[in-house]
């Protein structure tokens, strides 16, 4: 994951300062761009060198993507998201986005269940 994650680094670093500045900036009014910048770029690399960390910083469709080109040219296979997907346990979805898909699910349910119509003629 280091090798296919590595040339994401910048982007990541980019969006990662981009997000931080102006709050950081609200908290320390009188700290100059530069010195924030600099704790940041500090923040950043502390969690860039844990790859747990790395691993929740990084896109996760870019981060995919680069797995399936490295799957398919070092071993000529391909992953799909259904794939992938139905090897997760319930267990391991986090609390708060097994809420979300369950919560979007009764809502599709009950739109289409009771026959509503999605889109008003």
């Amino acid at each position: 994951m280091i090798t296919i994650t590595d040339p994401l680094r910048h982007h990541v670093q980019a969006q990662f300062i981009s997000k931080k500045l102006p709050f950081q900036k609200i908290v320390q009014p009188s700290i100059d761009d530069s010195t924030i910048t600099e704790m940041l770029m500090k923040e950043f690399e502390d969690k860039w060198n844990n790859l747990e960390k790395r691993i929740s910083m990084v896109p996760g469709k870019k981060v995919f993507a680069k797995l399936n080109t490295y799957l398919q040219e070092k071993y000529q296979i391909t992953i799909t998201l259904s794939q992938l997907i139905d090897c997760f346990n319930v267990n391991e979805v986090p609390a708060d986005l097994f809420e979300l898909i369950e919560n979007l699910d009764n809502f599709r349910s009950e739109a289409i269940g009771e026959g509503q119509q999605l889109v008003q003629d």
